[in-house]
């Protein structure tokens, strides 16, 4: 029901019915670890690398211990497992419901620091703070009410700083567009009615996009300080005409906002939408003929000479890369497509379109999850 392959490809979680994650190596074609702490089907499996690992240039991606597994399931908990350990080392319980979706921010700027954000059917995002385990401290404001358990063999150290009530909304997808470091004293634009925020030299803003049962798609924009103080603000509401938004990805190569929905449309957006409240026109739109949208990926472009199978790995989400994807490289992305049929299908942007490429039946059942490694 669920899967993702780390950001070296070498390493594959999986998520399914029985309850259970495993990983797998993908070289050598066996399962390396599994993780039996769910009570429900899981239906969400994400890596998280460890703090360290994006502060530093060093070559340990490959290194299980630096690595860590969240996962959601019906029993309405989220679960991180260290590889490292072989154990289950947090377990979150503030969702009422199913958690549907899972987003990591993380950026250059802010090397000390992770996102993590949850959504569910009951109507709400949490938010949590990834840290390195060597500089965590214990004053989170949290810890007197987190409905969390913890145990002290993970690499990196897991806080729940807030909840954000959506009201009407039971969220489907959520994804972060943008992590950046604030360097001056500012104030935040906002449509709602309370106070704009003042953003300090010790905060983060991150840019939110979610939707749900709908039919909208919010942009929320987030401030989050070093004393676990989360400000929050819904930007802007764009109504997409359907009953439910699916699945939202953020796709930085191109700098556009992958929407699904319900009535099988895939709707794109560029960043100008949530920076300009007067643009709120989909660049593109591919039509509803492709069946119930169950799952799809975005295929990294292939490498060019010069580059390293990392580079898109380590493109962060305010831009600052170690080496930049050229804009030839864009005419190469392609996402694949699995529908409510046995049949992978290929779509390549060229001209400014995605186009129907080709199509692989393979499977003799429904194809339900896929995912792509770094390189493509």
């Amino acid at each position: 029901l669920a899967m993702e392959c780390d950001t070296t490809g070498s390493i594959l979680a999986t998520g399914s019915s029985d309850r259970i994650v495993r990983v797998f190596d993908i070289a050598r074609g066996y399962c390396t670890h599994t993780f039996r702490n769910h009570s429900d089907i899981i239906s969400i499996v994400r890596f998280i690398p460890s703090i360290s690992m994006n502060s530093t240039n060093s070559d340990s991606d490959s290194d299980a211990n630096n690595i860590d597994i969240c996962s959601a399931s019906d029993d309405k908990s989220i679960q991180i497992h260290n590889l490292g350990s072989n154990t289950q080392s947090e377990a979150f319980y503030e969702h009422m419901a199913t958690p549907t979706c899972i987003s990591l921010a993380s950026s250059a700027s802010v090397p000390e620091l992770q996102l993590l954000a949850s959504s569910g059917r009951d109507k709400v995002i949490n938010l949590y703070a990834v840290q390195s385990s060597s500089t965590f401290t214990s004053n989170s404001s949290s810890s007197s009410k987190n409905k969390s358990k913890h145990m002290d063999n993970s690499v990196n150290k897991y806080t729940f700083i807030k909840t954000i009530l959506m009201k009407t909304d039971e969220l489907e997808a959520i994804s972060f567009i943008s992590m950046t470091k604030n360097t001056t004293n500012s104030s935040s634009k906002s449509k709602s009615n309370s106070k704009p925020s003042t953003k300090s030299d010790n905060c983060v803003e991150c840019i939110l996009a979610a939707g749900g049962s709908c039919g909208t798609l919010k942009i929320i924009s987030i401030v989050y300080s070093t004393n676990d103080c989360v400000e929050y603000h819904l930007n802007y509401e764009y109504s997409l005409h359907t009953l439910l938004v699916q699945q939202i990805q953020y796709i930085p190569s191109i700098d556009e906002l992958l929407v699904t929905t319900a009535d099988s449309n895939i709707y794109f957006y560029t960043s100008v939408m949530w920076m300009d409240e007067a643009s709120q026109d989909c660049v593109r739109e591919l039509a509803g003929n492709l069946d119930d949208v169950l799952d799809l990926v975005v295929i990294p472009p292939l490498m060019t000479e010069g580059h390293t199978n990392s580079d898109v790995a380590d493109m962060d989400m305010d831009g600052t890369n170690t080496d930049t994807i050229t804009d030839t490289d864009t005419e190469g992305v392609t996402m694949a497509v699995v529908t409510n049929s046995k049949a992978l299908r290929f779509m390549n942007y060229s001209d400014g379109s995605y186009i129907t490429k080709q199509s692989i039946c393979s499977h003799e059942d429904v194809i339900l999850a896929i995912d792509s490694s770094v390189d493509g």
